[in-house]
């Protein structure tokens, strides 16, 4: 059975798509919360010194999430 999942990697293995295509448009697609959660749920921020990701990325920018707020 064939997913869109099988799709997506159909292209890139064919050549009709590089890596990096796929990578920007499935970034480009999910949220700022979906993107954070991939990276946790596959422990990519884990390579990262400690401290580093909450030092030079934003962890939600949107302006009406309560954790931003200063008042």
């Amino acid at each position: 059975m064939n997913t869109p999942r099988d799709l997506a990697m159909g292209l890139v293995d064919t050549g009709s798509a590089t890596e990096r295509q796929m990578l920007q448009a499935c970034l480009a697609y999910m949220s700022w919360d979906e993107v954070s959660d991939m990276l946790k749920t596959n422990e990519f921020l884990d390579i990262l010194p400690d401290g580093y990701a909450e030092e030079h990325f934003q962890v939600n920018p949107s302006p009406y999430c309560m954790a931003n707020k200063t008042s």
